[in-house]
């Protein structure tokens, strides 16, 4: 008898892939010895048009753990998850930032003080619009992606994030809380979480 169903479901899985398809076009990233995956798929993106890519951040460079495509601001956060959001949107800029290691140093030294930062984000970036390639507002030749001019295929997204810079505290250890700008990234002219006025 289970050697019936696992026939069958094999069966059922083939005809679902059979009858499935590729139903739009795709890239194919051929990763070099040694190369990483932002070196593959910045080959991918070169033909980008950059001064259309909202705010010059495309997430698409980076694989975004932070899911900041979907975040709703004023969501709640934690300490994990602004330091993945603040990687993925510094390594999706045409020039990646530097300042995401510096950030991780300065808070080990603040913690070992009884410091805690608030760390903030106020970033604009773009990502493109998953109907692009069907509507065509990009193009993929030669496996790269290609803008086609038009209407515009990113989508603009805005985030504001805070947290405090630790997943836990010492029960009956003073803790004094840090505010100023080096630890915000920050990208808007108008910001709505200020660190540096806490």
């Amino acid at each position: 008898m289970k050697n019936r169903i696992l026939i069958i479901s094999l069966l059922f899985v083939v005809y679902l892939q059979t009858i499935q398809g590729q139903t739009s076009p795709s890239i194919q990233l051929n990763l070099q010895p040694g190369q990483t995956f932002s070196g593959a798929i910045a080959g991918s993106l070169q033909l980008l048009n950059m001064d259309r890519i909202p705010y010059g951040v495309l997430c698409e460079r980076v694989v975004g753990w932070a899911l900041l495509q979907q975040w709703n601001s004023g969501d709640t956060t934690n300490f994990v998850h602004i330091k993945q959001a603040w990687w993925d949107l510094e390594n999706s800029r045409e020039t990646p930032g530097n300042r995401f290691d510096p950030l991780k140093n300065a808070v080990t030294v603040s913690l070992t003080e009884n410091k805690i930062p608030l760390i903030a984000i106020n970033f604009g970036f773009g990502y493109v619009d998953s109907l692009a390639l069907e509507d065509g507002r990009i193009l993929i030749e030669n496996n790269q992606l290609i803008d086609a001019g038009g209407e515009s295929p990113y989508i603009t997204k805005e985030v504001h994030l805070a947290a405090l810079s630790t997943e836990k505290v010492i029960v009956n250890t003073p803790y004094q809380l840090v505010c100023n700008s080096s630890f915000l990234l920050d990208n808007l002219t108008t910001t709505k979480i200020r660190p540096d006025s806490c």
